[in-house]
């Protein structure tokens, strides 16, 4: 990882984090660089994580690390009944950071500007571009230890892991 290099831009957060992210781009004038757009909210992401996105990023324009998921998903409109249960094997977790050829997230987030639904429909930088079919998102493997700190129980079970 030190092989590249690190360079920070303070910029006004947003209302959203869509927002924020959206400002931070903004800061960013090689349209040609990469961005790889990480959680604090995950704070045990790995160098080898870190190094696949950069490395699968030189033959594609987004990728979204992931690990197969072991729990059964279920799908609900009302937090009370069951609507859909997706076949186990075709779900996977997904982390960050999640990483693009600067152009195309930014084209993504210029979109999203003027896009009403936006932040109540879509959940991270990947479901954008999804949403406006701008690129195929490559998988690269994730990690599982890459948790992701969002409950209070979350952060007991981190506390006793450590």
């Amino acid at each position: 990882m030190n092989k590249y290099e690190k360079v920070i831009y303070i910029v006004d957060g947003g209302k959203s984090r869509r927002e924020s992210t959206y400002n931070a781009l903004k800061a960013i004038d090689d349209e040609d660089s990469i961005v790889l757009i990480h959680d604090a909210v995950r704070p045990f992401v790995s160098h080898s994580t870190i190094n696949r996105c950069i490395e699968a990023l030189r033959e594609c324009s987004a990728v979204y690390p992931a690990v197969p998921t072991a729990d059964t998903i279920i799908q609900t409109k009302d937090s009370l009944y069951v609507e859909n249960i997706p076949m186990r094997r075709y779900m996977m977790r997904g982390q960050t950071p999640q990483g693009f050829k600067t152009y195309i997230i930014k084209k993504a987030h210029f979109i999203a500007k003027d896009d009403l639904n936006v932040d109540d429909e879509v959940t991270n930088d990947c479901g954008l571009i999804l949403r406006y079919g701008l690129c195929k998102i490559r998988i690269v493997d994730g990690n599982r230890e890459n948790i992701k700190i969002t409950y209070p129980e979350d952060y007991s079970l981190i506390k006793k892991l450590l």
